[in-house]
C-alpha cells in the first residue's frame, strides 16, 4: 500500500512509514484535500499500524515465519545494532524471504519490524517511534496541554541530539538522522514555543527551555541568522523567567556581538529594556535605551519591510506609554 500511495500522489519523498500513517488516518493529510481523497480511495484493505499493534508478539513472529522470514528474536536484536530505522529491517525481510507464494501485503514486514522494535528495544527508540511521539506531542498542543507536549518532546530531543554529528551545524544537515512526517526544522521551533508556554505555569519548563536553547545554539551554530536570533531571545527569556539576571544580560549581549547588522537583534534588546512582554522584565526598565535600539535598527542596510513595520510599531508603543506616564497639566 505504501508504494501504491506514493505512486498515486506522485511523490518519492515520503517514507513508507509516513505513508502508512497517512493511510491510518486520512485526516493527517490536513488541508490537502486531493491527498486525503486519494488516501481514502486506497485504504480499507491490507495491514495497518493498528492491526499489527493488536497482534501478540508470538502472532507477529509466527506470521513472519509463515511469510518465509528467517526470524528469531536474537537475530532481530542483532539486525537492529547500528540502525535507527525499524522499517529498514522489514525491507530486508521482504527482499530475503524464502516463501514467495502469493502476494503478501508488503507493508506487513515494515510494520512488524516497527512493532517488534517497540516491544524488544523500547529503551532505544527507532525513528518511527520518535515520529509517533512527535505526533503525540502535537495532539497535546492542539488540546492546549503544553506541559504534556513538552515532556514528550524533551524525550524526543534527548534521543535525537546524540545522533547529530558535530558537522551537522545547520538543520538541513540532519535529514539523514530524521526526515519523517514532521519537519525537524519546524518542530524544533514549535518545541521552543511550547516550552515558553509551559514555563508560564511551571518553572521546570523554563529550566528545560534554557537547556534546550543552549544545546540547539551550540549544535546549529551555522544556521541562518534569523533562527539564531530567535533562539537566543528565547534563551534570554527563559533566564528571565528563572530570575537569572546576569545570564539574561550576558545572552542579550551576544546578540550585538554576533549579529550587529541584524535588525531583529536590536528589536529584541528594545523589548527587554522596555518590558514589552511580562516574562522578559528581569532587567531594569529603560525606555530611553529601548528607543535608541529601535532608532539604530532603522539605520541598518538589511532592514526589511516587515522589520521596519515592527520597529515603527514598537516606537509608537513606547511613545504612547511615555505619554500615559506623564503627569497631567
Amino acid at each position: 500500500m505504501a508504494a501504491l500511495l506514493n505512486e498515486q500522489i506522485g511523490s518519492n519523498t515520503l517514507t513508507p512509514y509516513t505513508v502508512v500513517k497517512f493511510a491510518e488516518d486520512p485526516r493527517s493529510a490536513g488541508d490537502n484535500a486531493p491527498l486525503r481523497r486519494r488516501i481514502e480511495q486506497i485504504v480499507g484493505h491490507g495491514w495497518t499500524i493498528a492491526r499489527v499493534a493488536a497482534m501478540s508478539t508470538d502472532a507477529i513472529e509466527t506470521q513472519l515465519r509463515a511469510c518465509g522470514v528467517d526470524y528469531s528474536r536474537e537475530r532481530f536484536v542483532r539486525a537492529a545494532n547500528g540502525r535507527t530505522s525499524a522499517w529498514s529491517i522489514g525491507e530486508e525481510w521482504l527482499a530475503r524471504r524464502t516463501n514467495r507464494s502469493g502476494r503478501p501485503d508488503e507493508d506487513f514486514f515494515g510494520l512488524a519490524a516497527c512493532e517488534l522494535w517497540k516491544r524488544h528495544l523500547s529503551d532505544r527508540p527507532s525513528v518511527e517511534m520518535l515520529d509517533d511521539r512527535m505526533q503525540e506531542g502535537y495532539t497535546f498542543v492542539a488540546q492546549r496541554r503544553s506541559a504534556e507536549a513538552c515532556d514528550i518532546w524533551w524525550n524526543v530531543w534527548t534521543v535525537l541530539k546524540p545522533r547529530f554529528s558535530p558537522e551537522m551545524t545547520v538543520m538541513a544537515a540532519t535529514d539523514s538522522v530524521f526526515s519523517r512526517m514532521q519537519s525537524l526544522f519546524n518542530w524544533s521551533q514549535d518545541f521552543e514555543l511550547e516550552l515558553g508556554n509551559a514555563a508560564l505555569d511551571d518553572l521546570r519548563f523554563a529550566a528545560l527551555g534554557a537547556e534546550y536553547c543552549r544545546q540547539w545554539l551550540a549544535q546549529f551554530r551555522d544556521e541562518e541568522a534569523v533562527l539564531q536570533v530567535n533562539f537566543t531571545r528565547a534563551l534570554a527569556s527563559f533566564y528571565s523567567r528563572l530570575g537569572q539576571t546576569q545570564e539574561c544580560a550576558a545572552t542579550l549581549d551576544v546578540l550585538i556581538e554576533q549579529w550587529p547588522d541584524r535588525p531583529g537583534a536590536y528589536i529584541v534588546l528594545s523589548d527587554f529594556r522596555s518590558h514589552l512582554f511580562p516574562g522578559e522584565r528581569v532587567l531594569p526598565l529603560d525606555c530611553g535605551r529601548a528607543e535608541s535600539y529601535l532608532r539604530h535598527a532603522l539605520t541598518l542596510p538589511d532592514l526589511t519591510t516587515d522589520d521596519r513595520r515592527i520597529v515603527e510599531e514598537r516606537l509608537t508603543d513606547l511613545q504612547q506609554r511615555a505619554r500615559a506616564t506623564q503627569p497631567p497639566g
